[in-house]
């Protein structure tokens, strides 16, 4: 899988080469340093002017440059400015604008070419240390990257005429990002395998996209703002890997460790069509993310606290809203072929989703279900074993079959309620996976309470057929067994032989 270079990495990469180790280092040795980790990288770095202007190194229209099979990006700053402190270490400054452009060629072979531009305003870095480790401690008021799609070229006309515009030659896509108060600190270790520790925070970021199809009146614009963000991340690439291509940097050995922490956060998504205006604003109290990422696994996880969904359209008597007190949820797994199952984890939550009351009165105006908070939790950890490394460069897996082999599911937690019913569940699993087809052994305990009650309500709002609710009740006799009133509970047993049994009572 190839990972695209992205003008927001390139923007990474300028914000470190201008943007905390105690010895000291010179303008020129800096300089000498980033081309030399930039190019082990995959980039290419190069001034078209270097001067020396007392002791500061002045280095003019600087170019960083990137090429993989399927993307390219070329950007070019005007000037830089590395000045020695005198006491070993040195202050660099550059241009507060500086452009440049990505081309990606998707499967479909159509490419799709951004323009950028990169604007800062006193943006500083300090760098210290030895060649074999410098740290940057950054310091800026603001920060931005704006990303415009750019048409694509004229047709060239027949038989000599001038080339036609083509029909869709004004901008699809516009995209800016802001990030305000930035404090950072970047340490780069090593040289054959390089090593990046980071911390930032970010005092606030603003996000404006706006979009448009070429062939209707169909668009969009979203306004997003996200205030203190913190983070922090811990590499290591080997020189040489391509860090723009995620196969090849994690076939040579490239391990990622990242994590985010943020507070209020604010979007708004605005969309025309044939069919009206809608408009989706989601807000929370702050929130997490954490990913991992190496050669034999992956870990990526989030939460969010407080938020709040609305909704208007003009196909709606009114809007909607919703709010959640909290999500989360946790994913990892092993990612390296292996002979020999390795541990994964599957976790979902969902706490006190409420509907406003006119959502209620749109959904249910008789009244007839409960308006209590629904909540979902999931919770499922086990053993797998892939088959291919899942991340390797050509085809991802075999002919037939999945590329992971599953060995145990543990079902730790299963807990959903709302509209006053409520399912519960927990179980085992092994699986022989020696016959094709995996043969699951163990038990899963299920509970439900409230289920017919909310079928039949459902029935009298039109949503569920008389016959469905038959049906449910035929199958709670036959494989179910009542434990109280609308409340049944199940044991499903599934048996190396491939038998499947309810409660004792064979079903397969």
């Amino acid at each position: 899988m190839a990972q695209r270079f992205t003008p927001a990495a390139a923007a990474a990469i300028v914000m470190a080469l201008a943007g905390g180790a105690a010895q000291a280092v010179t303008a020129d040795e800096v300089w000498d340093i980033w081309q030399r980790q930039y190019s082990g990288a995959g980039y290419s770095v190069a001034a078209a002017a270097r001067d020396r202007q007392g002791d500061t190194l002045v280095l003019r229209d600087v170019a960083l440059s990137s090429r993989t099979d399927s993307a390219q990006f070329d950007m070019t700053v005007p000037e830089i400015r590395l000045r020695e402190i005198g006491d070993g270490r040195v202050e660099v400054t550059f241009s507060p604008e500086a452009r440049g452009q990505s081309t990606a060629t998707p499967e479909d072979g159509t490419p799709v070419t951004m323009d950028m531009v990169w604007q800062q305003r006193d943006s500083m870095a300090i760098v210290s240390g030895t060649p074999d480790n410098l740290g940057y401690d950054v310091t800026s008021p603001e920060v931005s990257v704006e990303m415009t799609e750019t048409p694509p070229a004229p047709t060239p006309g027949a038989d000599g005429a001038p080339a036609q515009l083509s029909p869709d030659a004004s901008p699809r896509l516009r995209t800016k990002i802001t990030a305000q108060d930035i404090v950072g600190n970047h340490l780069l270790t090593g040289d054959a395998q390089q090593q990046q520790q980071s911390q930032v925070t970010v005092k606030s970021v603003q996000i404006d996209a706006s979009g448009a199809d070429a062939d209707s009146d169909n668009g969009f614009t979203l306004t997003g703002a996200v205030a203190d963000l913190v983070m922090s991340g811990r590499n290591l690439l080997r020189r040489g890997a391509m860090s723009t291509d995620m196969d090849a940097a994690l076939s040579a050995g490239m391990q990622m460790d990242a994590d985010m922490r943020y507070g209020a956060s604010d979007f708004t998504v605005e969309t025309t069509s044939d069919e009206g205006p809608m408009t989706i604003r989601a807000r929370a109290a702050g929130g997490s993310l954490d990913m991992a990422l190496s050669p034999q696994a992956m870990r990526y996880a989030g939460t969010n606290t407080d938020t709040t969904l609305e909704m208007t359209s003009s196909k709606l008597p009114a809007p909607l809203s919703a709010t959640l007190a909290s999500t989360n949820f946790d994913l990892s797994g092993p990612l390296a072929k292996s002979d020999t199952p390795q541990p994964f984890t599957a976790k979902l939550g969902l706490t006190d989703l409420r509907l406003s009351d006119t959502a209620w009165q749109i959904l249910d105006q008789a009244g007839r279900l409960p308006h209590d908070p629904a909540t979902v939790t999931l919770d499922l950890t086990g053993m797998a074993r892939p088959l291919v490394d899942l991340f390797a460069q050509g085809p991802a897996a075999p002919a037939q079959g999945l590329p992971v082999e599953v060995s145990q599911l543990d079902i730790n937690t299963l807990h959903a309620n709302a509209a006053g019913a409520e399912l519960t569940g927990t179980g085992a699993l092994s699986f022989d996976n020696s016959q094709g087809l995996p043969v699951p052994d163990g038990t899963v305990d299920l509970s439900l309470t409230g289920g017919v009650k909310l079928l039949e309500s459902l029935s009298e709002m039109g949503i569920v057929q008389r016959d469905q609710i038959m049906l449910a009740r035929m199958l709670l006799g036959l494989y179910a067994v009542p434990s109280g009133d609308d409340a049944y509970s199940s044991q499903i047993e599934f048996r190396p032989s491939g038998e499947i049994l309810a409660n004792g009572q064979r079903i397969r």
